[in-house]
């Protein structure tokens, strides 16, 4: 079983980022405890090259249950501060663990 917790209250950052001030969020420590993904990126993943991207290091998918627990959170975030239209429709695109293998002088 994968036991993801979300803390409550979610607390996001707002950074107004470059000449057109466009809105980052940043979330700090969404969950209670980062355990179960550890073991899951040390236990149970599989991480690889993706050669379709250009990001310098191995990836591997997070699990279902953490993008399912954190959904509903980032939602209201996101709504919050980019105010999309009603009509769009919200997708996950990537969810993944990420480490950068390659040395600081290998990258351009």
């Amino acid at each position: 079983m994968f036991d993801i917790r979300i803390g409550k209250p979610v607390r996001p950052e707002i950074r107004l980022v470059g000449n057109e001030k466009t809105p980052v969020v940043i979330i700090d420590d969404p969950i209670e405890s980062t355990e179960a993904l550890i073991r899951h990126a040390t236990e149970n993943a599989t991480f690889e090259a993706d050669p379709r991207s250009a990001y310098p290091g191995i990836r591997t998918g997070l699990p279902a249950a953490y993008t399912e627990a954190l959904l509903p959170e980032l939602i209201e975030v996101i709504n919050d501060v980019y105010q999309p239209p009603p009509s769009n429709e919200f997708r996950l695109i990537h969810q993944l663990f990420s480490l950068v293998t390659k040395k600081p002088e290998e990258l351009g």
